[in-house]
């Protein structure tokens, strides 16, 4: 019982970690209106893309294959693919 749950905490932290990497990186388009210098504004970030890269290996580290395969299903070739000629579809569509 002890190992379900302790397996349920690393999913949930690896999730968190991987939730906060997007934060980080989302944050990024916030810096240009920061009321800092120049200078700590590469700085700040320098750090958020050093924060956000960190939390998504760690998260990659600890979810494993679980994310592995969800990627692997998000950009498979096929999938692509496919949504690419829906959207030429439409724009053609558009078009006329």
């Amino acid at each position: 019982m002890e190992r379900s749950n302790q397996g349920a905490l690393k999913k949930r932290l690896g999730m968190l970690l991987m939730v906060l990497s997007f934060a980080f990186y989302g944050l990024l388009f916030l810096v240009p209106f920061a009321p800092f210098s120049a200078g700590r504004k590469v700085m700040l970030s320098s750090v958020l893309i050093f924060l956000g890269e960190a939390s998504f290996w760690i998260a990659a580290l600890i979810l494993g294959k679980e994310l592995i395969s969800i990627y692997k299903n998000i950009f498979r070739r096929e999938r692509l693919k496919d949504a690419l000629r829906r959207l030429g579809r439409r724009e053609k569509g558009l078009e006329k």
